[in-house]
């Protein structure tokens, strides 16, 4: 059971967010922003991996989707920080895992907040 607390999504559970909606939700960022302001952008989701830039280097980099699946369903969202994404999150790629992360958690923030029938 995933400790990510929030109903998002239209409506969804967040809790109840399966891996393809994880994924379906990802494929839709363009950039997202660290909470130190640093931005990772082009990112695409290419099978179970998303990969990205750093704002000041061409090289690509990548992160898998699975673990920061099982790092958002473990977790509830105040433990979604870089510290904590190192006990998931494989590689130096923690910050940006978190930062797509929370932008998914927003986005479904918001989109339920649109959706909410008053």
């Amino acid at each position: 059971m995933s400790n990510f607390n929030a109903t998002c999504c239209s409506g969804i559970n967040i809790e109840m967010l399966t891996y393809n909606d994880f994924c379906s939700l990802v494929k839709e960022l363009n950039s997202v922003e660290s909470v130190t302001g640093k931005v990772y952008k082009e990112i695409n989701v290419q099978g179970d991996f998303v990969s990205f830039r750093r704002e000041n280097n061409e090289k690509p980099e990548i992160i898998s989707l699975e673990e920061m699946y099982r790092f958002m369903s473990e977790q509830p969202i105040n433990n979604i920080t870089t510290p904590m994404a190192k006990v998931y999150i494989h590689g130096r790629v923690q910050s940006p895992a978190v930062a797509i992360i929370r932008k998914v958690y927003e986005n479904c923030q918001r989109n339920y907040e649109r959706n909410k029938k008053y």
